[in-house]
């Protein structure tokens, strides 16, 4: 473990303290503003747009590196507006009806938060290998086992980032847990309160990647800038312009109602990214490309395997009585 390592891992540690809301989210939902499980499965779709987009913010991060820090601020100045929104829904609901209607506030929310949190996570990712490929060890290059040292280094850094999304995971459901005991579930108004508190504590969870940008300005400033000095090249802006299409295509046929348009968009994606991937391995040796193909089918499957969403929330609720007491604990 190296002090350069801690910027990019506390980026990643403020997202996994994001879940801090998700309890107390469901049942604001479903009690205080009466929306469907239907209804926010129907978002989900739209606020899964923003993770489409990681690859052409990625050649923009590339390509605006020395504004990384901006990039970073911005997107925690997103993700502070939509937790914000979601407390002033709390704390003064009919002053925010007076200009949009609840759900409609909670829909800007929900797709602000991947927004702001695809920002901070593609610069996490370029910083992991910044701080990784910026060494000062002059024997480092001479050593003939580099290129190994190296791919160990990089992995990891990935497991340090795994650990601290987990992390962040655990100690906000400490939290939860802390936060709900000895409450007593049938008082709405300690129950509100409570709700209030949390929303309240969660706007202090962008200021953990600020401070990482922010200490990553001291940590790191003595290093080669490796992205920095990157030139980009034909293939970039070929990556770049097809994720756009990729992006306009998923927009555009999630916004259609006609039959098979999600199997369109599904067919469709799979066939750009299979172009690109083409584009991407085309130069590479036959054990590389295997290996980039093979890992992109695991995510693949991995990613599509299908979630009960929130419909099984609404069931534990509604069937099996469990309150948010409990669901902390779980």
């Amino acid at each position: 473990m190296k002090w350069i390592y801690l910027p990019p891992l506390l980026i990643y540690a403020s997202a996994g303290v994001s879940g801090l809301t998700n309890i107390v989210g469901i049942f604001f939902l479903k009690d205080y503003l009466n929306l469907s499980a239907a209804f926010i499965a129907s978002i989900g779709f739209w606020a899964g747009i923003p993770w489409a987009l990681k690859m052409p913010v990625g050649f923009l991060v590339d390509k605006y590196w020395k504004y990384k820090n901006i990039l970073v601020f911005i997107g925690a100045t997103i993700i502070f507006i939509s937790l914000l929104i979601m407390y002033l829904l709390l704390k003064s609901r009919s002053l925010m009806e007076l200009y949009l209607q609840a759900e409609n506030w909670f829909i800007l929310s929900a797709i602000l938060t991947p927004i702001g949190y695809v920002v901070q996570d593609v610069v996490a990712d370029a910083m992991t290998v910044e701080v990784v490929e910026n060494r000062n060890d002059k024997n480092f290059d001479q050593n003939q086992n580099s290129e190994i040292l190296l791919k160990k280094e990089h992995t990891l850094v990935q497991m340090y980032g795994r650990f601290a999304i987990i992390s962040g995971s655990l100690l906000v459901s400490l939290i939860n847990v802390l936060m709900f005991k000895g409450i007593d579930m049938k008082d709405e108004n300690l129950v509100y309160s409570t709700y209030t508190n949390i929303y309240l504590l969660s706007l202090m969870i962008p200021f953990l990647s600020v401070f990482g940008v922010i200490l990553y300005s001291f940590l790191g400033k003595n290093s080669k800038k490796f992205l920095l000095n990157r030139k980009l090249n034909k293939l970039d802006y070929k990556i770049f312009i097809g994720s756009i299409i990729f992006v306009f295509l998923a927009v555009f046929l999630g916004g259609m109602q006609f039959p098979f348009a999600q199997e369109m968009i599904l067919i469709t994606s799979l066939s750009l990214i299979g172009v690109l991937m083409f584009l991407l391995t085309g130069t590479l040796e036959k054990k590389q490309r295997f290996s980039i193909v093979g890992t992109a089918i695991i995510i693949f499957v991995y990613r599509s395997m299908p979630s009960p969403g929130p419909g099984l929330s609404w069931f534990e609720i509604d069937i099996l009585n469990f309150d948010q007491a409990f669901l902390s604990s779980l």
